[in-house]
């Protein structure tokens, strides 16, 4: 819809410079800003200090609590969260998505259930632990 004229508009909330809405025709990035900190520029990017958002945030770049967000993956510092859910956590520990887990320098407790593999030397099936 085109406007019938161009205008500006300025309203201030008990003359406090700093409290006002802005709604403006003319300008060239910011038509709606209210306050300092809370702008809208015609594409639709919204511009704001701080806020508080509710429901679904959909995002394929950017930043989010420290964390980088490159489209298929978030990353925060050396971890890796991929949307295949597989996690990276340096170069010594990963989780792939089917469960695998891949550590070195691991100290591990616990209960350990295994059918197949290697461990010390010993070669592991489904019934016995046997030297090679």
């Amino acid at each position: 819809v085109e406007p019938l004229a161009d205008f500006i508009l300025k309203i201030k909330f008990n003359n406090d410079e700093d409290k006002y809405i802005y709604l403006s025709s003319t300008h060239s990035t910011y038509p709606l800003q209210i306050g300092k900190n809370f702008s809208v520029k015609w594409d639709g990017t919204v511009i704001a200090d701080s806020g508080t958002f509710k429901g679904e945030i959909e995002a394929s770049s950017g930043t989010i609590g420290g964390w980088t967000i490159n489209g298929d993956n978030i990353q925060g510092g050396s971890t890796i969260l991929d949307k295949g859910g597989s996690i990276t956590a340096g170069k010594n520990f990963v989780v792939s998505s089917d469960g695998k887990l891949t550590a070195s320098g691991a100290n591990i407790s616990g209960a350990i259930n295994a059918t197949e593999g290697k461990i010390g030397g010993w070669n592991i099936n489904s019934t016995s632990l046997y030297s090679a």
